[in-house]
């Protein structure tokens, strides 16, 4: 294990695990519940199996990070129970299903004294749907296992709750608290400012922005169709941004050209500064199939971006209470995703809304939910 950081000593002692620092939503939630945490005064460990990954550079220096030596989870099962054995974390939050199975085994394995929180990311249901049967299978049975044996749960919004709750029973549910997903509102106002790359820059305007992964869940298939639909809806011509890697992206490029549109959608593939695309973008949408709670929804909120989203399970419609906040659509309706595209490009120009709904996500503010659970379970 290799550390490092500084905490407080004789603070509370919390342990968050995750196998690594690449770029999905999971992370940089656990980043930012980590520098959160520390603070509160409290001493925080981040222990992950590789420390490489574009979130490294966000950690704060208050935060220890300890490496386990594998950016998979199953090899940190022993690493992880030794440390837990030789440092005795007060509790111990883990995330993603995988991982969260391998926490509960390491603390059983080490006899430590340590509470093992999980957070589940998205809604486990639908993303079973993606996994061969068998694969399938053996994630039902470990969610079961280990959420049922957990301290406590976190779950992002009421509706992967609820998914939880179908799976594992009804008793899974006195356990289990909805805590929607943190965001660096002050970090992201001050990234936001910051001047684009020349080669975002020279993109013609208005935008309509995309964030994330290119696969299939994300939906973005359904945001070019939608982008292309515009032709007949609009006199606005907008260039389409959309923002990440994954597999789909020889896929999506290919789309965008059939449709008439490849010389208006960029795919500037992931970026260590989006916000300060976020913020100038005319309409972020967020096309997605499945989702816990959409981090990128509640950031570009905080840029005080018009924003456009699907009512996916789970999160969307919890966060967008009323249409001055942003619209919602039926999940893959290219035309209807258009239609609502048009609505806030024709907008006017006040956002405040916008902005006062993001400050309820607030990363100090649900820290300190995310705190008060913790200090609130038994010892």
């Amino acid at each position: 294990m290799t550390p490092s950081g500084f905490s407080p000593p004789g603070a509370q002692h919390i342990a968050l695990f995750l196998p690594c620092l690449s770029g999905g939503g999971a992370q940089r939630v656990m980043v930012t519940f980590a520098n959160e945490l520390a603070a509160l005064g409290l001493r925080v460990d981040l222990v992950v199996g590789s420390a490489s990954g574009p979130y490294r550079n966000e950690i704060s220096p208050a935060v220890s990070v300890l490496e386990l030596g594998s950016p998979r989870a199953l090899p940190c099962l022993l690493p992880l129970a030794r440390y837990l054995r030789q440092q005795h974390p007060r509790w111990l939050l883990s995330t993603l299903l995988r991982a969260n199975v391998i926490a509960l085994a390491a603390q059983r394995l080490s006899g430590a004294a340590t509470r093992v929180w999980m957070r589940e990311a998205t809604t486990p249901s639908r993303a079973f749907l993606a996994e061969p049967w068998w694969l399938a299978h053996g994630s039902r049975w470990g969610l079961q296992l280990a959420y049922g044996r957990a301290d406590g749960i976190v779950a992002p919004s009421q509706g992967v709750a609820d998914d939880l709750c179908a799976l594992s029973g009804a008793g899974l549910r006195p356990k289990l608290h909805v805590l929607m997903n943190p965001i660096a509102t002050r970090d992201i106002a001050r990234l936001a400012a910051a001047p684009l790359l020349p080669a975002i820059a020279d993109i013609p305007k208005p935008w309509i922005v995309g964030c994330g992964r290119l696969v299939a869940a994300k939906g973005f298939d359904v945001l070019i169709r939608a982008v292309a639909e515009l032709r007949n809806l609009s006199e606005l011509r907008p260039s389409l941004i959309i923002l990440g890697e994954g597999q789909d992206r020889d896929a999506l490029v290919r789309l965008s050209a059939e449709l008439g549109i490849a010389e208006r959608t960029h795919f500037p593939g992931f970026v260590d500064n989006p916000f300060c695309i976020l913020g100038q973008a005319a309409v972020f949408v967020l096309s997605s199939n499945l989702e816990g709670c959409p981090n990128v929804l509640l950031q570009a909120m905080a840029c005080g971006t018009r924003v456009v989203a699907t009512d996916c399970p789970s999160g969307p419609r919890e966060v967008l209470q009323r249409e001055a906040q942003g619209l919602l659509v039926p999940v893959g309706d290219a035309v209807g995703l258009a239609r609502a595209i048009a609505r806030q490009l024709e907008q006017p120009g006040d956002t405040g809304a916008i902005r006062e709904r993001a400050e309820d996500f607030a990363a100090p503010v649900v820290a300190r939910k995310l705190l008060a659970l913790l200090q609130a379970s038994p010892a």
